[in-house]
């Protein structure tokens, strides 16, 4: 199916901002609760100048953010601990997170399909009303601990 586009040269250009020249891509999330990692970071911001971080693996297993239930009649856990620690960290340095919303947790996984050498989940939710919960919990904490106001600032 043909996609049409119009381009309109009569019309005043805009600036098209480079926020990814703002920006450092590090390994997964868990590396971030490392000291070694943290002084990387550090000094890529003191050095260079980066004022955000992208990284993957937030919502990986090794993360602890989403926990089966040990007992077939138990509930999954959520718990933003670790999220918390590395974006405290974050903004504490002066940087801000460049939020990538991945991997699949196990517990929320309709799959068992991994990439990468820490094994991202990589399937769709098995219940997108279950994940969509999920995202709203998250938003809703990150806005909670932080103010909507810092938040807006960060990029998703």
């Amino acid at each position: 199916m043909p996609i049409n586009y119009q381009i309109d040269l009569n019309k005043p250009a805009r600036p098209y901002p480079h926020y990814w020249e703002l920006c450092v891509g590090s390994c997964h999330a868990t590396t971030i609760l490392r000291e070694d990692v943290r002084q990387q970071i550090r000094n890529a911001h003191r050095d260079c100048g980066f004022k955000y971080l992208r990284f993957h693996g937030l919502f990986d297993d090794d993360m602890s953010v989403v926990i089966k239930p040990m007992m077939p009649w138990g509930e999954i856990e959520i718990s933003f601990f670790n999220i918390d620690n590395i974006f405290d960290f974050l903004l504490d340095t002066g940087m801000k997170p460049f939020v990538e919303l991945g991997f699949m947790p196990e517990a929320f996984a309709s799959g068992t399909q991994t990439c990468f050498h820490y094994k991202g989940n990589v399937t769709p939710p098995a219940d997108y009303n279950q994940w969509g919960d999920f995202i709203r919990q998250f938003g809703e904490h990150l806005i909670a601990r932080y103010g909507r106001k810092e938040v807006s600032q960060w990029f998703f």
